[in-house]
């Protein structure tokens, strides 16, 4: 199943042009996280907070700056979808400058051993589309090192491989 699933994201990322992201966590009721993550193709800084409120509902932001040239904001909210948490509804509001879109998305966790989880997340708006495809591997319990590839249409696409540094708290 964890194969299947590995492969249908990637049959998506290879047809869609669409995504950044901050990686998709498990989260316990009352934990937060806190990631940074910088994008070489690109030439992207990503900062983002997510805070888990109750077993199936999180909140979150994220800010994205494009090698200081220009910069969006997300606030969303994540609704579990089953019982262990795996797939979430996402809904938000993404800033570009001054102009404001509402999104729907939707992201999937994938445990695949004690230490490393595959994600994926696909987001969609008026005019925009995102994916993002990535691992984390699990350095201590509050510490998660990220690899990801992501694409974002906007007036352009953006895409590239990513690294970064979650921390729980």
């Amino acid at each position: 199943m964890k194969k299947v699933l590995v492969v249908m994201m990637l049959a998506i990322a290879l047809q869609m042009g669409t995504a950044f992201a901050i990686p998709v966590t498990d989260l316990q009721p009352q934990q937060s996280a806190l990631s940074l993550a910088v994008h070489g193709g690109d030439r992207s800084t990503d900062l983002g907070l997510t805070t888990q409120l109750t077993p199936t509902f999180s909140i979150g932001f994220q800010h994205v700056d494009w090698d200081n040239s220009s910069a969006m904001n997300d606030f969303y909210a994540q609704f579990g979808l089953d019982e262990k948490g795996q797939t979430r509804l996402l809904l938000g509001n993404r800033t570009f400058s001054s102009e404001s879109k509402i999104f729907v998305g939707v992201a999937q966790l994938a445990p695949l051993n004690e230490q490393w989880t595959g994600y994926g997340e696909l987001l969609g708006g008026s005019n925009f589309h995102e994916l993002d495809l990535g691992v984390y591997y699990k350095i201590t319990d509050t510490a998660l090192l990220n690899f990801e590839y992501r694409t974002f249409s906007d007036h352009g696409t953006r895409n590239g491989m990513g690294i970064g540094l979650t921390t729980t708290f």
